[in-house]
């Protein structure tokens, strides 16, 4: 994982194309899609890494992360992505929490995507 400040109008043009993604032409029924995915424990990572271990075992999650605003008060963005792809953001002043918002986006991704 690379850390790099990125400029906030980049990460607002990166969220609006994930938002994009999130809208695209192969949505699902699945009964879940409209609901917030949450691990037991509230960890989207984790749930995350049980759904890919759970589909084949062998699709990891990398995450890329950048930071901007000040060094006292950053904003965080990852970006989780599945085979290379991106497939889930998420924006914070907590780096755990925009990364776990990212891997619930991407298992939102995934699950509506299933074939």
């Amino acid at each position: 994982m690379g850390r790099h400040s990125v400029p906030s109008h980049l990460i607002f043009q990166y969220a609006y194309w994930i938002e994009m993604l999130s809208h695209s032409s192969h949505q699902s029924s699945h009964p879940l899609q409209h609901q917030p995915i949450m691990s037991a424990n509230g960890r989207n990572v984790t749930a995350l890494n049980n759904y890919l271990q759970g589909h084949g075992g062998t699709t990891r999650a990398a995450y890329n992360e950048s930071q901007a605003g000040a060094q006292n008060a950053p904003t965080w963005t990852i970006v989780c992505k599945i085979d290379q792809q991106p497939r889930g953001a998420g924006t914070h002043s907590s780096k755990s929490v925009a990364k776990d918002e990212a891997s619930k986006r991407a298992l939102e991704w995934l699950m509506a995507n299933e074939a």
